[in-house]
């Protein structure tokens, strides 16, 4: 029986860390969006096609997260957007 040797340790060059920071943060912020379309749809609150177009295409995690707040005390999914 063998035993998988343990993988070493990420390393990242002064030119692979942009990208690696930047795809991390992408994914980041499509996970937040997710989670501010179904907590919407698990509220039954309807959610049309333009609204989750423009949850998706938000890239900013901290209007993502001011999103996810507003969703628990909205009615109507537009309203997730209101300033």
């Amino acid at each position: 029986m063998t035993t998988a040797k343990p993988r070493p340790p990420l390393r990242f060059t002064a030119f692979t860390r942009p990208y690696y920071e930047r795809g991390y943060a992408e994914g980041y912020a499509e996970s937040y969006a997710e989670v501010v379309l179904r907590t919407l749809r698990m509220r039954d609150i309807e959610v049309s096609d333009e609204v989750a177009r423009r949850v998706r295409g938000c890239g900013d995690v901290a209007r993502l997260r001011t999103w996810f707040d507003r969703a628990f005390t909205i009615d109507a999914a537009e309203d997730v957007f209101t300033d």
